[in-house]
């Protein structure tokens, strides 16, 4: 797939899990209103609002170091494996979210199961509202007759209507399936995420192996091979390729003419005229000359 490919993946991993941000961050925000709004009107709090406030919380911020591993070491396989890990646990967390939340399947009209109680959704959640006035006529008679009142209760999150509190639910329950979805979307990027890692270490490293072969090539190329044709007088001559003298005699055969320095040949067929083949020493090697 090559670098591109693996930029693409990154790309869409970074997608996936802004996504998974965006999606946990509202069911968090969402169960957060429940369980302040549940507790300082002093009402029951079920189990479930505070497991899926948890839960999302967590989820929001796992997210958050997904991206930075992401970021700095996409494509590794022992963080592939721990991110892979933690998709499969907060996919099996947000599957629960959305059956908790399955009473937003609904249109939100008649009885409605909410985090607040059952009832018809145009009801208003009862809270302590009672109790809230009569402090406070009370703390106003006291005002009146000129002794020191108590201090006024604060205020409160003011409760929804069960309507408003199943829309809310609809929207943590369209959430959580986005998220459970796109989880495993990540589970999918992240296996090919470390296939691309993979295959291009080994494309360098096939890269490498050719220029090596190839720079052998050229250094075996351009070694010149040499024959060693004796001649009547005992002296070697050093043909090259073509046939003809070869000129690094010298350099590739250094030790030739120790045994024959100084010597001349009578029964060379160019004695006839005088001439005669020595070997001579010049720079490092050795070669014949022609007297």
């Amino acid at each position: 797939m090559g670098k591109s490919g693996g930029l693409a993946l990154r790309g869409l991993q970074f997608f996936t899990r802004s996504v998974q941000f965006c999606s946990g961050a509202l069911v968090f925000t969402v169960f957060c209103y429940f369980l302040a709004t549940l507790m300082q009107n002093k009402l029951e709090i079920p189990l479930f609002v505070r497991v899926v406030t948890g839960v999302s919380g967590v989820s929001v911020l796992y997210t958050g170091v997904a991206l930075l591993v992401l970021c700095c070491a996409g494509g590794h396989p022992f963080a592939a494996f721990i991110t892979i890990s933690m998709d499969i646990l907060f996919m099996a967390g947000f599957i629960y979210i959305a059956v908790i939340n399955r009473a937003g399947t609904g249109k939100c009209t008649g009885i409605v199961n909410t985090p607040f109680g059952v009832g018809n959704s145009e009801t208003n959640v009862a809270g302590e509202d009672e109790a809230s006035t009569s402090a406070a006529g009370a703390a106003t008679d006291a005002a009146d007759d000129g002794t020191v009142a108590a201090a006024p209760p604060k205020p409160k999150l003011e409760l929804p209507n069960l309507k408003m509190a199943c829309n809310m639910q609809k929207a943590c329950l369209a959430s959580s399936i986005i998220t459970v979805l796109f989880l495993l979307l990540s589970i999918i990027i992240a296996i090919n995420l470390v296939k691309n890692r993979k295959a291009n270490q080994q494309a360098a490293l096939d890269e490498e192996f050719r220029k090596g072969e190839e720079a052998a090539a050229k250094k075996n190329a351009s070694q010149e091979s040499f024959e060693r044709v004796p001649t009547a007088g005992g002296v070697n001559l050093f043909l090259g390729r073509n046939g003809e003298p070869s000129n690094n005699v010298g350099s590739t055969y250094g030790n030739f003419g120790e045994s024959s320095h100084g010597h001349q040949s009578s029964d060379s067929p160019y004695g006839g005229n005088g001439n005669s083949y020595e070997a001579s020493k010049t720079g490092s090697g050795r070669k014949l000359s022609r007297n």
